[in-house]
């Protein structure tokens, strides 16, 4: 079931980000049309664009309650991480079992809207296609261009403005050299 799963994370991914890339606010709105696409991949063995239809249909037409109810958990969660970490010790294990308790609420939100939704027959939404497939090219823009721009970057600075990294530093030691280079 990993793959299935990995599949329809980064289906929901790219959405999103196409979403995101049409400012910001049809990319909420698809990410919470697509809260429970691993649910649906996991529990009812559904799979690509199919498992991210059916969550898409068990929140439509109710698109407030499930993001008022994922706005209230995870600000719940927030504060109650933040007040459980405060305590030495035992705030690092506490915290540990916040993360299951918050998938626990997010199964429950999406078994209850499994009930009372009316049954679909299993298809694939063209309307989250259409993100999947501007999120694709937002991605492919971002690997091709983003590249580009460093080189343009380091033409357009003066050397002594550069970090001198050589190939051999690695990880902290690269990122210590890139801000020494900076100062």
């Amino acid at each position: 079931k990993a793959w299935p799963v990995l599949v329809v994370s980064l289906l929901t991914a790219l959405a999103a980000l196409g979403g995101f890339a049409l400012l910001i606010v049809p990319g909420v709105i698809i990410s919470v049309y697509l809260i429970f696409a691993s649910f649906t991949a996991v529990l009812e063995n559904k799979t690509g664009l199919v498992a991210l239809s059916a969550s898409y249909n068990y929140i439509k037409g109710k698109w407030w309650q499930v993001l008022s109810r994922y706005l209230f958990i995870v600000l719940l969660f927030l504060a109650a991480n933040f007040i459980v970490s405060l305590i030495p010790i035992i705030g690092g294990v506490a915290s540990i079992f916040l993360g299951p308790i918050l998938l626990a609420y997010f199964y429950l939100v999406y078994s209850d809207l499994k009930k009372i939704s009316s049954p679909v027959p299993e298809s694939k939404n063209k309307f989250i296609l259409v993100f999947i497939i501007i999120g694709s090219l937002v991605l492919l823009v971002l690997l091709v261009v983003f590249p580009g721009l460093i080189f343009k970057l380091k033409e357009v600075l003066p050397d002594n403005n550069l970090p001198k990294i050589n190939n051999q530093l690695m990880g902290w030691q690269a990122t210590k050299a890139f801000m020494a280079g900076l100062v």
